[in-house]
């Protein structure tokens, strides 16, 4: 990836962050529509990867709340799962856009062995 000019961001580095907003589904497209640069290709596959077993966890997490156990518990855990999704979003935004490649724990890795 090419070194930006001042003041000036890397388009690759653009795509990539645009990949993370809106997980999986913005993931995908920039995959299909810039998938040709493997920069932009290792973010936007562990968008759609990640994004999608964070939307299977949450998923998991709502069926479970319909226990009597945890569904006392599940407005708290349902806050902190998003404040920790809000916060890994922003920082995996933020480093794409610095041209780094922050890894998802067990995605990343296996996107990397995949593209390289």
């Amino acid at each position: 990836m090419s070194e930006p000019t001042e003041g000036r961001l890397d388009p690759n580095a653009v795509w990539a962050a645009l990949a993370y907003a809106l997980g999986p589904v913005s993931g995908l497209v920039v995959l299909l529509y810039r998938g040709d640069e493997r920069f932009v290709r290792f973010h936007a596959l562990q968008s759609v990867i990640g994004g999608g077993l964070l939307l299977l966890a949450g998923g998991v997490l709502r069926l479970l709340s319909g226990l009597p156990v945890f569904g006392f518990l599940y407005g708290y855990l349902l806050q902190l799962f998003l404040l920790i999704v809000f916060t890994a979003w922003v920082w995996f935004v933020a480093a794409a856009l610095r041209g780094r490649r922050a890894r998802l724990p067990w995605v990343g890795a296996a996107v990397e062995r995949y593209l390289y």
